[in-house]
């Protein structure tokens, strides 16, 4: 809204107010002027343009899924009457047919296209601007104006604004401009996206290529800035009466950065990672020196590195260039889950553990003691995560890679179509076996030795790094129901007697904590957050979640057509999304809140998740209705195909 107050001061536009995520703003009042038309046409291409833009600064912020945002635009010109609302926030407002009208252009508008009024569109032609203007093909049904043929602003023939001046008029034109998700079906996308293109100013274009581009950007600033944690934790906490740092280079210019020396280059991974997994990752157990210094701020190493950021960034493209076109399990399905699983490490980390769970303990306590006590607290109710650096970066390493190279088809169907590589594996986790392969022998290749050496200096590091990755993403795949059964028998024994976790730690000595071992904790913590991010979308706003499950469906409804899926997704798709919600999404979202660790996430994805279910249920049958048309028209055009060939 920022900038939208700014396009109008130079356009000398009235702002009449904001409601929610609408903004209404007219031009003609309280000055008349003749070209109130023109004038609002041009503001409208600028609020489209400026949205787009905030969009993109927002998209390094938010995560990839600002992209989905749009807006619509709706213009008409009329007679308008104006007053002041009196009361406690008394306010300039407008009021009249003209209002209304406006409303319901931007209401029945599309994503991000200016839609305007027969009205409007006259003054645009009187003024000479004909060529503005193409005529929407069908016909507006409006809300107490019944049919109406409205017009698409053409915003790439209009020129810079001139200096107008006001002149008499008692019209004017109002504009409302209203931003939202992205939330139509595939037929209107496609619909729109051809509209737009004709419509929307050139520099508001964006091809698929530029989306990956932004994410593959995003994705390496969040690595990069976890990574960096690593690297201050590694240098601050390494004793410097030994030879440790002498991997490390610090480089003092208006930069201070982390120059990794060339270290060697590890052996390749096995053929099966599953003889790999171990009950749990090794955690190192609490120390004081170690807790105390995790937790400061490094004054010395204030970045990666040139060239260590470079290899970051080449790296995540290439991680980008190994997933598929497919529906669902792409890239951007990678960034999302990479963004879910940054949000949940941050829960983790950002928590305030200064004060204890006994509430009746009210003794004052000097600054030492305090610092401890909450040292000590951050240190067993994350089960030692949150003094992690590496196992946080792990964490979202291993949700950017997790689906790469996927198929596009279930771990059941590679094994069919693929036998020689799955037996590679030995038919178990194929597709996450494959993905962490990838992976690694491209972190492995020699133009990634500064990103390799800012990771892990030694060969235990490297060694921790290769099992938190394998755990985690082997993690991923739900549908073997043996593992998966294993997985609920090791959260039972961890996390059974988790009320009485606080006993074993709590006031005691330095010595008595050490020897406490926080490893299997930790490990099923970051497994279970690895879950919960790849189906995070089933734990969140309805919205994100029906349109990932829109993908889905299309994923498995194409292999399906393809002859690679032997059960048709058309049936039973509502009722197996609410047995999913029952039997794995919820108890999952349970345990999410049960462990402690994420805080108010816990009850967030719970939420989510009972919402998402009970609104599902409401819906599912007409939605799972219209994926089943997608299908039938999808059988139609591949049957078409066969034919002409």
């Amino acid at each position: 809204y920022r900038e939208f107050d700014i396009e109008a001061k130079k356009l000398n536009i009235f702002k009449i107010e904001t409601i929610g995520d609408c903004y209404v703003a007219a031009t003609g009042l309280p000055d008349p002027r003749e070209d109130h038309a023109i004038v609002m046409a041009r503001f409208a291409l600028q609020c489209l343009i400026k949205f787009q833009e905030v969009c993109k600064e927002l998209e390094v912020s938010l995560g990839p899924g600002t992209a989905s945002l749009g807006i619509r635009i709706g213009m008409h010109s009329g007679a308008v009457t104006a007053g002041v609302l009196r009361g406690e926030k008394s306010r300039f407002q407008l009021f009249g047919d003209t209002m209304n009208t406006a409303s319901r252009m931007e209401s029945s508008g599309k994503k991000n296209l200016v839609q305007v009024s027969p009205e409007t569109a006259k003054l645009l032609r009187d003024g000479g601007k004909p060529h503005w203007l193409l005529a929407r093909e069908e016909i507006v049904v409006a809300k107490g104006k019944g049919e109406i043929q409205t017009y698409w602003l053409r915003p790439r023939l209009l020129r810079p604004p001139s200096n107008t001046r006001s002149q008499t008029s008692i019209a004017s034109s109002l504009c409302y401009a209203n931003a939202g998700w992205d939330t139509e079906s595939d037929d209107a996308k496609r619909t729109n996206r051809r509209v737009s293109i004709a419509l929307q100013p050139r520099n508001a274009i964006h091809s698929q290529e530029d989306d990956i581009r932004r994410m593959v950007k995003w994705n390496a600033a969040v690595l990069e800035k976890l990574l960096l944690n690593v690297v201050t934790h590694r240098q601050s906490t390494a004793p410097k009466n030994i030879g440790y740092l002498r991997q490390f280079s610090i480089h003092n210019s208006d930069e201070s950065s982390f120059r990794p020396k060339p270290a060697r280059r590890f052996s390749e991974m096995s053929d099966s990672l599953l003889n790999e997994i171990s009950d749990a990752v090794k955690f190192e157990p609490y120390e004081p020196r170690v807790a105390r210094k995790s937790i400061r701020t490094s004054t010395c190493v204030t970045s990666i590195g040139p060239e260590a950021k470079e290899e970051l960034m080449s790296y995540v493209s290439r991680i980008a260039s190994t997933y598929r076109q497919v529906h669902f399990h792409n890239f951007e399905h990678a960034s999302h889950v990479t963004m879910s699983a940054n949000k949940l490490m941050k829960k983790v980390c950002a928590r305030n553990w200064g004060s204890s769970r006994n509430t009746e303990d009210a003794v004052p306590k000097k600054k030492r003691d305090r610092d401890r006590e909450g040292q000590v607290q951050a240190f067993f109710r994350t089960f030692g995560i949150s003094s992690d650096p590496l196992a946080q970066f792990a964490v979202v390493f291993a949700a950017l890679v997790h689906d790469a190279d996927h198929l596009g088809v279930p771990n059941d169907q590679v094994i069919k179509e693929k036998p020689s590589f799955a037996a590679k594996y030995e038919n178990k986790s194929v597709a996450e076996q494959n993905s962490i392969c990838v992976a690694w022998e491209i972190l492995m290749e020699p133009e990634y030795r500064n990103l390799r050496n800012c990771i892990f200096c030694t060969d235990d590091e490297k060694k921790r790094f290769k099992q938190l990755l394998i755990h985690m993403i082997i993690a991923t795949d739900i549908a073997d129901r043996v593992r998966m059964q294993k997985e609920k028998r090791r959260w039972k024994k961890a996390f059974d007697t988790i009320g009485e976790w606080d006993t074993e730690w709590e006031g005691k000595s330095d010595e008595e904590l050490a020897r406490i071992d926080v490893s299997f904790r930790a490990t099923v913590v970051l497994e279970q957050l690895m879950l919960a991010s790849d189906i995070s979308h089933t734990m969140q706003h309805w919205i994100t979640y029906s349109k990932w499950n829109e993908r889905l469906f299309k994923e498995r409804m194409t292999a399906y057509i393809e002859d690679r899926a032997e059960a048709d997704p058309r049936e039973g798709w509502y009722e197996s999304e609410i047995g999913f919600f029952d039997f794995y999404i919820i108890p999952l979202a349970k345990r999410l809140k049960d462990c402690g660790v994420f805080g108010s996430a816990g009850d967030e994805y719970l939420g989510y998740a009972l919402k998402n279910r009970e609104e599902w249920t409401e819906k599912g049958q007409e939605i799972t209705a219209s994926y089943a048309k997608w299908g039938e028209k999808q059988m139609e055009k591949s049957s078409k195909e066969i034919e002409s060939d």
